[in-house]
């Protein structure tokens, strides 16, 4: 008489291929969760250097130590410091062109991100020029961002103050 079920061996196999299936699951979620994080990461920078762009286009100076009326508005400048923070400043002069800086944000990447750079450059957004001035030379310039697992992400900026990443 045969009875209905499933073998040890039937079972065995069954509970291999679900292990195998879950191995590559948590393996392709990790490996994603990697990519948003230094998408993220370079997403947040880029908004910081648009965010410098567009207070220097619109003058903005609210709230700052440039804001008394017999300080004027220089610039808006964003500082890379390695190995992980950046920084948006905001600069102005006196009538006795004394200058004036203030911090205005610092953020940090998150904990397997960092800039792939040995140097730690500045990018300033001037109010009455426009475009871009960068503590490198003449631009393009790049910020590369790059994982501990070897992923990079690329952020190129114009001198006329245009903003990619790649």
């Amino acid at each position: 008489m045969k009875t209905k079920g499933f073998t040890f061996i039937e079972l065995m196999i069954s509970i291999s291929i679900m292990a195998v299936l879950g191995v590559l699951a948590t393996a392709g979620f990790s490996n994603y969760n990697q990519i948003q994080v230094l998408q993220t990461s370079s997403n947040d920078i880029i908004t910081m250097l648009n965010e410098a762009k567009s207070r220097a286009q619109s003058q903005v100076k609210l709230g700052t130590i440039c804001s008394d009326s017999l300080k004027t508005l220089t610039d808006y400048r964003v500082d890379i410091s390695q190995p992980k923070s950046y920084s948006l400043n905001v600069d102005c002069q006196d009538s006795g062109l004394n200058n004036f800086s203030d911090l205005l944000e610092t953020k940090n990447l998150p904990q397997n991100v960092n800039f792939d750079s040995t140097s730690s450059p500045s990018f300033s957004f001037p109010v009455l020029s426009g475009g871009v001035e960068g503590s490198s030379g003449s631009g393009p310039w790049t910020i590369t961002v790059s994982s501990s697992d070897g992923k990079t992400r690329t952020i190129t900026i114009s001198a006329l103050g245009g903003i990619n990443a790649q």
